[in-house]
């Protein structure tokens, strides 16, 4: 469907990392205008990272107005939201940098993909998002608008709840059975089966060669969880669950206990692929929130998706404060693109 120009100023959310970039415009009143994709990020100041990175999000920008009538407006002001990055220091710049030239303008800000995925679960209000997609983040903000997080360092130094840190744990069960003499366990065959591989052996050797990359590995954690919810792995898996969502479950109290809530109520939405793992991952979680006496948690149900919490930001960082009528907006005319 395409949208009529209108004299309506155009805001860019741009939300993502090493998954894959997502773009949605969105007119000042809240219409979505459009929507597009592309292939993911990695760590900007690597080598050659930064011309990746600009190409990749030139590429969904591109896609996201591609519907639109040539004659179209210019952006008026974006937002960033990507893995890794935070505002200042010489990261936050080269984002900064990136964006205006992308979408060709000053009004430009950045900051890491956990606000974008906050301002959309919760549509700017307080309370804590908990990420567990193919890494793991938790970010909560308070009414004053005080904000921390907990988690997020990375798949070598952190990401334990996400679905590549999952995925490696049950490698690495997988390779102690081989080591073990164990060489045709329903673990083993599922991730072979997963990689199209015959043997674990060439699955290590592929992935540090860059062969395999880590989203395919981080893709095996949800069919280990079909696999498992289905009692066709053993208990070693389950407990790998269990302990990924613990981990982000003591994660979220961590940052919770550093903000002010009314009522010791922390509101909290859950964004990611691994909550798709049902009451194998969900259940040590609340079970583990539910350990602590100090604060109440109450789950809610994200009201948008991180890149329209990425537009949202455009909005409040260079328009003002967003109205509950933009939010609406956002809500019923999204569901076109998303």
């Amino acid at each position: 469907m395409k949208h009529c120009i209108t004299s309506h100023r155009l805001l860019a959310g741009i939300d993502g990392g090493q998954s894959g970039i997502r773009c949605l415009i969105m007119r000042e009143d809240g219409e979505a205008y459009g929507y597009g994709e592309s292939s993911g990020i990695d760590f900007l100041l690597a080598p050659g990272g930064r011309d990746r990175s600009a190409g990749a999000i030139a590429g969904a920008v591109s896609r996201a107005m591609s519907a639109q009538r040539q004659d179209q407006q210019p952006i008026y002001a974006g937002f960033l939201g990507l893995s890794g990055v935070v505002p200042g220091g010489e990261l936050g710049k080269a984002a900064l940098e990136i964006g205006s030239q992308v979408l060709g303008t000053e009004r430009v800000s950045v900051d890491n993909d956990g606000i974008t995925a906050w301002a959309g679960a919760l549509g700017l209000a307080p309370g804590l998002i908990a990420i567990a997609g193919s890494g793991s983040l938790v970010v909560g903000v308070d009414a004053s608008g005080a904000r921390v997080r907990a988690g997020g360092w990375g798949y070598v130094f952190g990401d334990e709840a996400g679905a590549f840190g999952i995925a490696v744990s049950a490698i690495k069960l997988a390779l102690r059975d081989l080591d073990s003499g164990i060489v045709d366990s329903p673990l083993a065959a599922a991730i072979l089966e997963h990689l199209s591989e015959t043997d674990l052996n060439a699955i290590v050797k592929k992935f540090y060669a860059a062969a395999i990359t880590r989203p395919q590995i981080a893709g095996l954690t949800a069919a280990l969880a079909r696999l498992a919810g289905a009692g066709e792995l053993g208990d070693q898996v389950h407990r790998i669950f269990e302990q990924a969502a613990v981990t982000l479950a003591r994660q979220m109290v961590q940052a919770a206990s550093r903000l002010n809530w009314e009522d010791n109520t922390v509101r909290w939405a859950p964004v990611g692929g691994v909550f798709k793992s049902g009451e194998l991952f969900t259940t040590p979680l609340q079970e583990e929130l539910a350990r602590q006496s100090q604060l109440k948690f109450q789950r809610v149900e994200p009201q948008l998706p991180p890149v329209a919490g990425a537009a949202l930001m455009a909005y409040r960082q260079w328009i003002g404060p967003v109205p509950a009528s933009v939010i609406e907006r956002l809500q019923r005319s999204v569901a076109e693109y998303l």
